[in-house]
C-alpha cells in the first residue's frame, strides 16, 4: 500500500513538473498585489522589481511583517540575460499583460526558453487581505457558509482542483468525502503539498486540512504532521469517523514528499 501511495505522488509530481514548462502552469494564486508594491532582495533590502495594483502572486506566509511573493511570467529574448532579466524591464504575465518593472537583474528560477519564474520578499500591507484564501474560508465560514453552492466562486477563483488520491484513501478507510485542494507556493518547495483542503459530504463542508492558520468560531482544530492541520465544523462529530479522517491524512503525509 506504501508503495502504491509514493508511485502516485510521483506521478503527481512529474505531472506537476510538465505544467510548470506549459503556459497554463498555475503557480498557487495567492492573493492580489496592492501596489505598486516594491520586491525586494531581502526584508528592507535591495530593491529588484515592483510588481502593479492587482497583479496575482503566490505568496508565502508572513514572518516578522515580510513574505516571499512570486509570479509566472513571458520572458523575450530581449529582456533576458541568460538566467536573468535585465533591469528596467517590463514584467509580462501569461495572459500578456504587463504587471511589473525590473530594477535590478532579477534571477529566474523554473527558467524555460520563454517563460520563467521570479520571486522576491514584500511587506504584508502589500497583499490585499480580502485575496488571501485563508481569510475568504474564515470570512466564508464565519458567516455560516457550509452549502458547497457558497463555496462556488471561491473553489472556481482560486482553482481548487479533486484531491484524486486522498479521495481514494478515505474512501479505503469507508470516509465518502470529496475532496478539492490548492497547492501551497513553489517558492518554498517545487513540488508542494496542498495548502487548503476543503472536505464535503453531499453538499455540505465538513471541514477542512490546511497549512495555514485559518480563523473560525466554534471548530475543532487539531494538528497533523507536515506543518497542517485538520478542522471539522461539527465538534461533536462521532470520534471514530474523525479519527479515520484524522489517520487518513496523517497516512498520506507521511507517505508522500
Amino acid at each position: 500500500m506504501k508503495n502504491q501511495i509514493i508511485l502516485v505522488s510521483l506521478v503527481i509530481h512529474i505531472c506537476s513538473m510538465h505544467f510548470i514548462f506549459s503556459q497554463d502552469f498555475n503557480v498557487g494564486k495567492g492573493g492580489l498585489i496592492d501596489g505598486p508594491a516594491n520586491v525586494r532582495e531581502e526584508p528592507n533590502g535591495k530593491l529588484l522589481f515592483e510588481l502593479y495594483n492587482n497583479t496575482v502572486v503566490t505568496a508565502t506566509e508572513v514572518r516578522s511583517d515580510w513574505l516571499r511573493v512570486g509570479i509566472y511570467l513571458k520572458i523575450d529574448e530581449h529582456s533576458r540575460d541568460g538566467n536573468f532579466i535585465k533591469p528596467n524591464n517590463y514584467l509580462v504575465n501569461e495572459q500578456g499583460d504587463t504587471v511589473g518593472y525590473t530594477h535590478k537583474k532579477v534571477s529566474i528560477g523554473l527558467n524555460t526558453e520563454n517563460h520563467g519564474f521570479i520571486h522576491g520578499y514584500t511587506h504584508k500591507l502589500n497583499i490585499q487581505p480580502n485575496t488571501i484564501p485563508e481569510n475568504i474560508l474564515s470570512d466564508l465560514l464565519n458567516e455560516n457558509k457550509i452549502c458547497k453552492s457558497d463555496f462556488n466562486v471561491f473553489i472556481n477563483d482560486y482553482n481548487f482542483n479533486k484531491y484524486v488520491v486522498v479521495e481514494r484513501l478515505l474512501k479505503e478507510g469507508g470516509i465518502n468525502l470529496q475532496a478539492l485542494f490548492i497547492s501551497d507556493t513553489i517558492i518554498d518547495d517545487i513540488t508542494p503539498h496542498d495548502r487548503i483542503t476543503l472536505l464535503f459530504e453531499e453538499d455540505q463542508l465538513k471541514g477542512f486540512v490546511h497549512s495555514r492558520k485559518v480563523d473560525v468560531v466554534e471548530a475543532k482544530t487539531v494538528d497533523l504532521i507536515r506543518g497542517h492541520s485538520l478542522t471539522v465544523l461539527d465538534r461533536c462529530m462521532d470520534e471514530m469517523y474523525f479519527n479515520k479522517i484524522r489517520d487518513t491524512f496523517i497516512y498520506f503525509y507521511s507517505t508522500s514528499d
